[in-house]
């Protein structure tokens, strides 16, 4: 199991329980990861021997690890590149199959706001280092309308492709706040 993420850094989330007992959570990017290591893009400096719990979308759960060293970043001198030990052998995340109700929905979903749906979420993809504005700029004016109307569909689509988010979770936890 080894991944090399340094073209398109993966957002991770680290956490560090400090002495006093206040435990703080961090936002990172992994860069590459294998057996033993992960190395990681953070905008906070840590000392070596620092035990951390990260829970990274590639991993099933949370994987404790230990600084095994830390520098500045070349590129990014404002950030620095931790090289993190393991301590112990995390599991590959798995990705869920296509559920039944994903296909109910999308049968129930109008076939013109579907297409739009997926357009709008190809083009995203495509233009990644772009501005979502100027994606927007490329879009027939006369369609507009119906792609601002699945926008926030087609975020999550990608979002969801991506494995960052399940839209089946999300969907179910607005219910369940909808009916309170």
């Amino acid at each position: 199991m080894s991944e090399d993420f340094h073209s398109a850094p993966v957002p991770i989330r680290m956490s560090c329980r400090y002495s006093n007992g206040l435990t703080v959570s961090y936002g990172a990017r992994a860069l590459a990861y294998d057996d033993s290591s992960l190395r990681v893009l953070s905008s906070e400096d840590f000392a070596r021997g620092i035990t951390l719990n990260i829970f990274a979308p590639f991993w099933e759960g949370i994987t404790a690890c230990r600084v095994a060293a830390s520098a500045r970043n070349r590129k990014q001198p404002a950030y620095f590149e931790l090289e993190l030990s393991l301590l112990k052998k995390p599991l590959p995340a798995v990705r869920a199959k296509k559920k039944p109700a994903v296909e109910q929905t999308r049968k129930a979903i109008p076939k013109e706001v579907a297409f739009a749906a997926e357009q709008m979420a190809a083009a995203l993809e495509l233009a990644a280092d772009k501005g979502i504005s100027q994606v927007w700029r490329q879009l027939p004016p006369s369609r507009r309308p119906l792609f601002l109307t699945v926008s926030a569909a087609a975020v999550l689509l990608l979002l969801q492709e991506k494995g960052l988010l399940d839209v089946q979770n999300l969907l179910a936890g607005a219910k369940e706040r909808l009916s309170r």
